[in-house]
C-alpha cells in the first residue's frame, strides 16, 4: 500500500493494491469519503459500523451461551439409562456413540452456518443466503433493516 501511494495512487487504489481484501462496501465508502473530502468521517463511520457489529455478535453469543449449555447438559444426562451403564457397568462406548449421534449434527450445522455467513462469499452465494434468510420471519426483517442501514450509511458518506 505504501508503494502504491508513493507512486501517486489514491488512497482507495492503494487499499486495492494488495488484492480484494476489503469488502466492496468498505472500499466504496472509503472512495466516497476520499472524493468528497470527508475521508476522516467515512473512516469513523466504518469504525462505528464495525464496533456496533462486534457488539451485536457479542450480545448474540452471550444470549446463546445458556441455551447451548442446557442443550449439552440435557444431551449428556438423558437418557439416564446410558448414564447408569457408564457409572455402574463401565459401558462408555454406547454412551459416547449416542451422544455423538445427537451432538455431531448440531456441530455440523453450526460450522456450516458460520462458513455460510462469512462476508467473503461470492455474490451468487450471498444472494442465495439472503433469499433463504428472507424466508425466516424475524431474520428476514433484520436483514432488510441491515440493508437499509448500510444504504443510509453509504448515502451519509456521500
Amino acid at each position: 500500500m505504501r508503494a502504491a501511494i508513493r507512486t501517486g495512487a489514491s488512497f482507495t487504489e492503494s487499499l486495492q493494491a494488495p488484492g480484494p481484501w476489503l469488502p466492496p462496501f468498505d472500499t466504496a465508502l472509503v472512495e466516497a469519503g476520499e472524493k468528497s473530502g470527508r475521508l476522516v468521517e467515512s473512516c469513523r463511520l466504518l469504525s462505528d459500523h464495525y464496533a456496533e457489529r462486534a457488539r451485536l455478535v457479542e450480545t448474540l453469543l452471550t444470549q446463546l451461551a445458556y441455551p447451548l449449555f442446557l442443550l449439552h447438559f440435557a444431551v449428556l444426562v438423558f437418557p439416564t439409562s446410558l448414564l447408569v451403564g457408564v457409572v455402574w457397568r463401565g459401558e462408555l462406548w454406547p454412551f459416547l456413540e449416542q451422544k455423538a449421534a445427537v451432538l455431531l449434527p448440531f456441530y455440523a450445522a453450526a460450522v456450516w452456518l458460520v462458513l455460510a455467513f462469512q462476508g467473503r462469499r461470492s455474490a451468487g452465494w450471498r444472494s442465495l443466503r439472503e433469499r433463504l434468510v428472507h424466508a425466516v420471519p424475524v431474520l428476514g426483517r433484520a436483514q432488510r433493516e441491515q440493508a437499509l442501514a448500510t444504504l443510509a450509511a453509504a448515502l451519509e458518506a456521500l
